[in-house]
């Protein structure tokens, strides 16, 4: 036994040992550069023909030695020094004689199409006269349907609709004052700055119209949540009386119900013959 718990206390007494193996991975990247290099050779031949009309057989050697210098002489650098001279300063002369014949093209055509003008206008001038005629004619002979379509079906739907015509006008309105200014403009240049006011005032007038109408729209949503409001506020009052008059038929119904319990000892105390106390 007592060796037994030696044992015991023994093993108890070793410790466990844990082995934690760590792996590092090394990459290594090799790049490589790769430098080409591309060398030219210009070979120049020249042949130099000596004729020689000496009829003795002493033939010098000194003419042979000469034709071989005088070719490396005259490959210098003759050529690269004279390519950036000349092309510069022939471009900044022209581009001032553009600029002056635009401006003599544009005095010429002010003249000629003086015509033209008054003719346009008074084409516009009668479109509109007619168009107010057309109008007039049909709200005067057609006045039901007039009535019926633009009072009863537009007004009876949703708002909407009547914003969007009155946003499509607006734009019309913008590009016949842009094409009148335009027309203007290039015909009557010295227009330009009080058709601009008169745009500009305009402008202001639409917008204001558009601020009154988002300013009636609001008032007409204000008026339809107080109603909201008050509709509500009286389905309310409805349901707290509905509920008093339910209160008042329970309590009826538990006065009309008999009880059924008789207290014995309460009558226990009276004769036969006696009244009861309640």
């Amino acid at each position: 036994m007592r060796r037994s718990k030696i044992y015991s206390s023994l093993l108890s007494c070793i410790t466990t040992t844990t082995t934690t193996t760590t792996t590092t991975t090394t990459t290594t990247t090799t790049t490589t550069t790769t430098t080409s290099t591309t060398t030219t050779t210009t070979t120049t031949t020249t042949t130099t023909t000596t004729t020689t009309t000496t009829t003795s057989t002493t033939t010098t050697t000194t003419t042979t030695t000469t034709t071989t210098t005088t070719t490396t002489t005259t490959t210098t650098s003759t050529t690269t020094t004279t390519t950036t001279t000349t092309t510069t300063t022939s471009t900044t002369t022209t581009s001032t004689t553009t600029t002056t014949t635009t401006t003599t093209t544009t005095t010429t055509t002010s003249t000629t199409t003086t015509s033209t003008t008054t003719t346009t206008t008074t084409t516009l001038l009668l479109l509109l006269l007619l168009l107010l005629l057309l109008t007039y004619y049909y709200y005067y002979y057609y006045y039901y349907y007039f009535y019926y379509y633009y009072y009863y079906y537009l007004l009876s739907t949703n708002y909407y609709v009547l914003l969007l015509l009155l946003l499509l006008l607006l734009l019309l309105l913008l590009l016949l004052l842009l094409l009148l200014l335009y027309y203007y403009y290039y015909y009557y240049y010295y227009y330009y700055y009080y058709l601009l006011l008169l745009l500009l005032l305009l402008l202001l007038l639409l917008l204001l119209l558009l601020l009154l109408l988002l300013l009636l729209l609001l008032l007409l949503l204000l008026l339809l949540l107080l109603l909201l409001l008050l509709l509500l506020l009286l389905l309310l009052l409805l349901l707290l009386l509905l509920l008093q008059q339910l209160l008042l038929l329970l309590l009826l119904l538990l006065h009309c119900i008999p009880t059924r319990h008789v207290n014995r000892a309460y009558y226990a105390n009276y004769a036969v013959g006696d009244a009861d106390p309640n």
